[in-house]
């Protein structure tokens, strides 16, 4: 066996049984997910997916089409990511798939999907009459650049960063991001 690899497939998709999950909406019984750079890395993935959509969307779209299109381009990203992942991992150890290694691959996965979660609810209110879609589709790049901020200074903390060098971090990291959806935004 090579080391560092799990000598059980359950290990690789979590093996801790839960009752019930927050981050996992499909019922009981499922693999609990586990909690680990994927996880985190999913919700930094999913924030600059749905900046890059709001990016690109008319401004003259209903609220309700935009919230439409990020819905549907979040869970088919979503997807395709657990079927990458569910792949790699059976090429990795071997294993065949089962239910229970799918379900915890689409639970890993899902924080993807939770960071389009502010940005429809802010489209949604406009669609509901609060604003106009120009201003949440405002809102909804600002609650972005917001989150990656408070990730990058959470990362700073995490490394013992003084508090004035984890906002440096969080400053840098959210420039970072930015860039990163301008970018998609020129080759959309």
């Amino acid at each position: 066996m090579v080391r560092g690899m799990a000598s059980r497939p359950e290990r690789d998709a979590g093996s801790a049984r839960s009752k019930g999950s927050s981050l996992w909406p499909f019922g009981r019984g499922s693999l609990k997910p586990e909690r680990s750079e994927r996880h985190y890395a999913g919700a930094i993935y999913g924030t600059l997916l749905v900046m890059a959509l709001l990016a690109v969307e008319p401004e003259d779209d209903p609220p309700e089409k935009v919230a439409g299109a990020v819905a549907v381009t979040v869970l088919v990203f979503w997807l395709a990511h657990v079927y990458a992942h569910s792949i790699g991992t059976r090429l990795r150890t071997g294993a065949r798939q089962s239910w229970a290694h799918l379900r915890a691959e689409m639970a890993n996965e899902w924080p993807l999907v939770q960071a389009a979660g502010p940005a429809l609810a802010v489209l949604l209110l406009a669609a509901a009459g609060l604003f106009d879609t120009e201003t949440a589709v405002v809102i909804g790049l600002t609650t972005g650049m917001i989150g990656l901020f408070a990730w990058g200074v959470v990362l700073g903390r995490r490394q013992g960063l003084g508090l004035g060098r984890a906002i440096v971090v969080g400053a840098i990291d959210c420039s970072f991001g930015l860039v990163i959806v301008a970018l998609e935004t020129m080759v959309h």
